[in-house]
């Protein structure tokens, strides 16, 4: 299911913050809307929407193995 909830970026992975750790830069599906009943810690992505910034959390949903299958699924959410 995609909404706006749903958007494609490209991340470094791991998501880990110890130095001299290797990082791959990978393209991602991401939800922005996570729940927060549950109390975790969760990565953080600055998005704009509206001429605004915004600090969301957020969730990996799918890494993709290509630009094109990226933006074949960027194609179908609008």
């Amino acid at each position: 299911m995609i909404n706006e909830c749903h958007v494609i970026r490209v991340i470094a992975m791991p998501l880990i913050k110890r130095p001299g750790t290797v990082t791959t830069q990978e393209i991602e599906l991401l939800n922005i809307c996570v729940s927060k009943q549950i109390p975790q810690q969760r990565p953080v992505i600055e998005i704009v929407t509206n001429e605004k910034k915004e600090f969301c959390e957020f969730e990996v949903i799918r890494i993709f193995d290509n630009e094109a299958e990226a933006k074949f699924m960027q194609i179908k959410m609008v």
